[in-house]
Parts: C-alpha cells; sequence; structure tokens
C-alpha cells in the first residue's frame, strides 16, 4: 500500500503541523483550515492524525529511514 499523502503547514523555525491526508483508497480528512490568517483546527481530528503521523515516522524509521529534508511547495 503507497504512503498516504499529507500536507503540512510552516509554523515557524522547525515546527510542522499536518492539516490534512489523503490515503490510496481516496479517503480524505482536512483537520484545519486557514481563516483570515488564522489557522482553526478541529482538536480532535487533529489529534487523531497527529497521532498517525507520529506512528507513520516511527514505523518510516524503523524501516531505516534515517534522514530526509523537508521539500517547501511553491506557491499553487
Amino acid at each position: 500500500m503507497p504512503d498516504p499523502d499529507v500536507e503540512f503547514v510552516d509554523l515557524g523555525g522547525p515546527d510542522y503541523m499536518p492539516v490534512a491526508i489523503q490515503h490510496s483508497t481516496g479517503h480524505y480528512m482536512r483537520v484545519a483550515e486557514r481563516v483570515d490568517g488564522t489557522w482553526k483546527f478541529n482538536l480532535k481530528q487533529a489529534s487523531d492524525l497527529l497521532s498517525f503521523i507520529q506512528s507513520w515516522s516511527a514505523n518510516l524509521l524503523d524501516q531505516g529511514f534515517v534522514s530526509g529534508r523537508v521539500v517547501r511547495a511553491g506557491p499553487a
């Protein structure tokens, strides 16, 4: 099964927050929207997504992915 597509927002410095995920099955979940320059989160969904991201990251490290880099997408 392919890895999911995850959208993160840059919170400044080294901090990023996942705001959306799409699995290969087509399931899509968005946990935050930007309203008037401020991010508004569904706290339950955001907590669930962050928990998934932490487990997923740990699994990738266990599989030998020991380094990587952040690629910042340009304007669409």
